[in-house]
């Protein structure tokens, strides 16, 4: 990992959590409104509205990365429940057990965002790394926009693979489904 010179990384619980919401907000626009993503506002509100159930998920935590200006980026996750409906968008048959979940066996990373002027200095990596330290789950999965080349390459070099292809509800883009083993 890079030395990431002015940068302050911070993880924050559940409790911690519920009062940083207009700091995930402000980030997901920034990153996620313009391309490739082109995320608007049916995806931020469905994001919005979801951070309280979030919040109530075994597991929950936020990492802020902060500069003397302010967020530059941030990721947050939680374990999936047993009965979770994360794997129902497979588009097709997933490995057998892939989505056979028990209580503390995966944490799903929901959203990592990185401001556009801070990405490629290993800010995100930096991230994730604080996400995941010190767990107790068997695996990590995430979703990513197949032509999203930058990130599947990062998430490639840190020990995931895809295991599928997802579109998590009807109307949702598809994602390319990654794992990486924890343990």
């Amino acid at each position: 990992m890079r030395d990431l010179p002015g940068i302050r990384i911070r993880s924050y619980d559940a409790g911690e959590a519920a009062t940083k919401l207009d700091i995930v907000r402000e980030l997901y626009i920034d990153v996620f409104f313009p391309p490739p993503h082109n995320k608007g506002p049916l995806e931020l509100g469905r994001m919005i509205d979801a951070w309280p159930r979030r919040l109530t998920a075994p597991g929950f935590r936020l990492v802020v990365a902060e500069h003397e200006q302010g967020p530059v980026g941030c990721v947050y996750g939680h374990q999936l429940a047993a009965n979770t409906a994360w794997w129902n968008g497979a588009l097709e048959p997933l490995p057998d057990g892939v989505a056979v979940e028990r209580s503390g066996r995966t944490i799903a990373i929901i959203d990592m965002l990185v401001r556009k002027s801070w990405r490629r200095r290993g800010l995100a990596e930096a991230m994730h790394d604080a996400l995941l330290a010190n767990r107790d789950e068997e695996r990590v999965t995430l979703l990513v926009k197949p032509d999203n080349t930058p990130a599947r390459r990062a998430y490639e070099k840190w020990g995931y693979r895809q295991i599928g292809r997802i579109q998590p509800f009807p109307d949702a883009a598809v994602f390319d489904a990654m794992v990486k083993p924890l343990s």
